[in-house]
């Protein structure tokens, strides 16, 4: 839709001044992502497998031709979340209500992210990482639903726990280790986006289900390791710093919000208990 308006409005200006210019690329060249990035690959004005215009000169255009992919992303998410809060009886109708809307948007976003990766990831290497990072975040939603309120530990107690009783792990343990893997890889795409941003794009949609649980909970988990608060630290920096080059740009900004959303509650609960400790020993 950006494409279409951008050419419309210069087709029209070029016109209305007189000026003789050249459109380029005629044809999608997919084969650029390597070198361009995703943007890179599709500036053409034809798609390249049916070389049918991917938009007309005039009417209406639209993101998506419908909403199908969408409504069953939402509604087999919901679905499952239901089936999690059915499978165990603790925490009560709002917990079930808290399921049901956590399914159903990582439903939704997990439709919009593999639309997203079918154009954006160019190898076996990227479909493997980016992969995995997708499915901690689904591992995630799963041990959250078994979650009974108790205390996540650190990523690295989780780590010594599973290492020295497996059986007592599931499922607070998972949650620790889960939100320290996801803190890591969020901190090193930030940080990759930051200082390297050209033909990257925003990893957003990544990150936008975990880094909404994570960041609801992490206000309620005092427990987050010294390695996890460097990643929580790294990721706030960066979004930071790649949102002030370009503020105006709604994807930055977007990501922006997903990188604080992630990081702040580890930042700033241990200087809020700091705050409150220097205040108690000052009242005595």
């Amino acid at each position: 839709m950006n494409q279409a308006r951008y050419v419309r409005e210069f087709v029209h200006q070029a016109h209305a001044q007189g000026w003789d210019y050249n459109l380029i690329e005629a044809i999608d060249q997919p084969w650029k992502r390597r070198l361009e990035g995703t943007v890179g690959g599709f500036w053409g004005m034809l798609d390249a497998s049916t070389l049918e215009p991917k938009f007309l000169f005039a009417g209406p255009v639209a993101e998506r031709s419908g909403l199908a992919s969408v409504i069953a992303g939402l509604a087999a998410g919901a679905a499952a979340g239901l089936l999690l809060g059915l499978g165990t009886a603790w925490g009560g109708p709002l917990r079930r209500a808290a399921l049901i809307v956590l399914g159903a948007t990582t439903g939704l976003i997990a439709v919009l992210h593999a639309e997203h990766a079918r154009l954006a990831y160019r190898d076996a290497l990227e479909w493997t990482v980016l992969g995995a990072v997708a499915l901690l975040g689904v591992l995630l939603a799963t041990s959250f639903a078994a979650w009974r309120g108790s205390a996540i530990p650190s990523a690295e107690q989780a780590w010594r726990t599973l290492r020295r009783t497996p059986a007592g792990y599931w499922p607070d343990g998972a949650l620790g280790l889960l939100r320290g893997l996801l803190l890591f890889a969020a901190a090193i795409a930030a940080l990759l986006l930051f200082v390297d941003p050209r033909y990257r794009d925003f990893p957003t949609l990544l990150y936008l289900a975990p880094a909404a649980l994570l960041g609801v909970l992490g206000w309620t988990q005092a427990a987050h390791g010294r390695a996890e608060r460097i990643c929580a630290a790294i990721i706030a920096i960066s979004v930071i710093g790649r949102w002030s080059s370009e503020p105006a740009n709604p994807q930055a900004v977007a990501w922006l919000a997903t990188g604080l959303v992630l990081a702040t509650p580890l930042l700033a609960l241990p200087l809020l208990a700091r705050s409150l400790s220097g205040a108690g020993k000052h009242q005595q």
